[in-house]
């Protein structure tokens, strides 16, 4: 599934008319984050805001390494991200980075908490697509999706929306697709979403 823009407290976003079809986003698109309001949206709070949508740019837990910067958006190159989130996923994740790894521009990498091989997979994966691949750490364990995940706050390092929204952060293109580590992509979703951001 494919998601327009930044993720909201208890949902992943807001898929895009054509996103939702095609598999693509242009970041900003959608009226949620990024490039199409970017400019108009910081307020004191380290909140970044659109009419109802905000997006927390400081965790509550004081984790300054992990805070999203307030220019984020700025400077992004034509192209597209690939971003891929990555818990436990030694079985599938080497075949899901090999999918997508002809069609991206750049693959953001962010492993939570993982405790099987899936870091020493990614690694080298990493090392055989210098330039193209960046990974991140990130050590504190989501809150699992599911009838309590709206008591975790939205500015919480625990909660899936900032995470997706700290990953988001780490990408330098001008459009996103965001992946799971057990997604093995078909060889002609990237011919077309190469197509539509034409």
């Amino acid at each position: 599934m494919v998601r327009r823009g930044m993720a909201r407290h208890g949902k992943a976003g807001k898929a895009g008319r054509d996103g939702a079809r095609h598999g693509m986003a242009r970041s900003g698109e959608a009226g949620l984050s990024g490039l199409g309001w970017a400019s108009r949206g910081l307020e004191w709070r380290g909140v970044f805001w659109q009419g109802k949508a905000t997006m927390n740019l400081l965790n509550r837990e004081g984790y300054t390494e992990f805070n999203i910067r307030p220019d984020w958006y700025k400077g992004r190159a034509p192209g597209l991200s690939a971003l891929v989130r990555l818990h436990n996923e030694e079985v599938w994740c080497q075949l899901a980075l090999e999918s997508i790894v002809d069609w991206c521009d750049e693959i953001v990498i962010t492993l939570n908490c993982c405790t099987d091989r899936t870091p020493e997979i990614v690694e080298r994966f990493r090392a055989a697509h210098v330039g193209k691949v960046r990974v991140y750490d990130y050590p504190h364990r989501i809150w699992q999706m599911g009838p309590r995940h709206s008591e975790c706050p939205p500015d919480s390092v625990y909660a899936s929306a900032y995470f997706y929204n700290y990953t988001q952060s780490k990408s330098t293109r001008s459009h996103v697709v965001k992946l799971d580590g057990d997604l093995i992509v078909f060889d002609w979703l990237g011919t077309e979403i190469r197509r539509l951001m034409a």
